[in-house]
């Protein structure tokens, strides 16, 4: 299988396009994922072509008038839409071949009203288990929980991916600060 990459514009993709472009032409992933994009819905995918594969962005651009992920994916596979979440940034990608599916998720910060952090990062692992339950040939999950894992452990953000990483038999969680934020976790 080829590679698959996942990137966080760290707020915006319009100024980083040109790098990017330039990575998925010499690596020729199969999906690249980019979050943080800040796509919003008067903007058209076009400016965002690359030879060979196609753009697209999560549902939330159409419910919120912003997208947060977007993926570029080769020929291979085929989007999803009934696995992705109008609420969530979830692209949701099958391989046409082996039935494999990939996930790509950002999680953001951000609620919606009269929700807490917790709660919406339960909706989306509930979300994510759905994805799950319907990947027999086998799952590919990728992302950003924004989950911190300097935080005592008992930060349920943390127990509760903690517990569906265990759950799905998912590992490699990169549990060190990759870029530095200024936030307090209200876990």
């Amino acid at each position: 299988m080829l590679p698959i990459c996942y990137w966080n514009c760290a707020s915006g993709l319009v100024r980083k396009f040109p790098l990017i472009k330039n990575h998925i032409l010499s690596v020729k992933p199969h999906l690249f994922f980019v979050s943080e994009t800040e796509i919003m819905q008067y903007r058209s995918a076009s400016p965002f072509t690359v030879n060979g594969y196609t753009f697209e962005s999560s549902q939330t651009l159409d419910t919120r008038g912003k997208s947060r992920i977007g993926c570029w994916f080769s020929s291979d596979y085929q989007r999803v839409r009934e696995l992705d979440n109008d609420y969530y940034e979830i692209l949701v990608f099958k391989n046409k071949k082996t039935g494999i599916v990939v996930a790509g998720v950002y999680h953001p910060f951000k609620c919606f009203e009269g929700e807490t952090v917790r709660t919406n990062f339960e909706r989306l692992v509930e979300n994510l288990t759905q994805i799950a339950n319907n990947s027999p040939e086998g799952l590919i999950m990728i992302g950003d929980f924004n989950v911190n894992y300097e935080n005592d452990a008992s930060c349920p953000l943390r127990l509760i991916l903690e517990e569906f990483c265990t759950e799905w038999n998912l590992d490699q969680i990169v549990d060190f600060i990759t870029r530095s934020r200024n936030r307090i976790c209200d876990c």
